[in-house]
């Protein structure tokens, strides 16, 4: 862990931590990520949250042990394509970033169960959000969203659902199907 620090850039040596599981740099001042993030394939929880990326190398795909990934408040208007090869992520965390599009390679991860995506700039949803089966808690609170797909209500785990201070006028039909919430 090595949050909290004002590092701008990632020291090389963390490069040969290959069996590294946990690595922590919230809060530091980190523009970019190297390629060489890709080296370390045992990489469960990754966590760049609080720093100044406006993009993600295309190599962070190669994580593919990662379970959690939390990019919460940076620059960040779209995830790399590769962003679909991590087939193990569980929660993704992209909180306070400046998405106004969904980030389509999301829809590839088929045991993503936590999406929070609340204060960002959304103006819609991706209609065939319903391929994110595994999906409990959808969080999109805070953007600008004014309306949501039909498909929405046909996410058969969904628990949790939140939609608050966007500028919806209506909800789908759907949402009636979404039993467990």
């Amino acid at each position: 862990d090595i949050s909290g620090n004002p590092l701008e850039e990632l020291p090389d040596v963390i490069s040969k931590l290959t069996e590294l599981k946990t690595l922590k740099l919230s809060r530091n001042k980190l523009s970019s990520i190297p390629d060489w993030i890709g080296k370390l394939k045992q990489l469960q929880i990754l966590d760049v949250s609080g720093n100044q990326l406006a993009e993600l190398p295309e190599l962070l795909g190669k994580l593919t042990q990662l379970i959690e990934l939390n990019l919460t408040s940076n620059k960040l208007t779209t995830l790399p394509k590769s962003i679909g090869r991590l087939t193990q992520l569980e929660e993704l965390i992209i909180r306070r970033n400046k998405f106004n599009l969904f980030p389509e390679g999301v829809l590839d991860l088929m045991r993503l169960q936590k999406l929070y995506m609340s204060n960002n700039e959304l103006v819609s949803l991706l209609d065939s959000i319903d391929q994110l089966t595994q999906l409990k808690i959808l969080e999109i609170s805070r953007n600008h969203l004014k309306a949501l797909p039909e498909s929405l209500g046909k996410i058969p785990q969904l628990k949790e659902l939140y939609l608050s201070e966007n500028q919806l006028l209506t909800l789908p039909k759907t949402i009636g199907q979404l039993t467990s919430l």
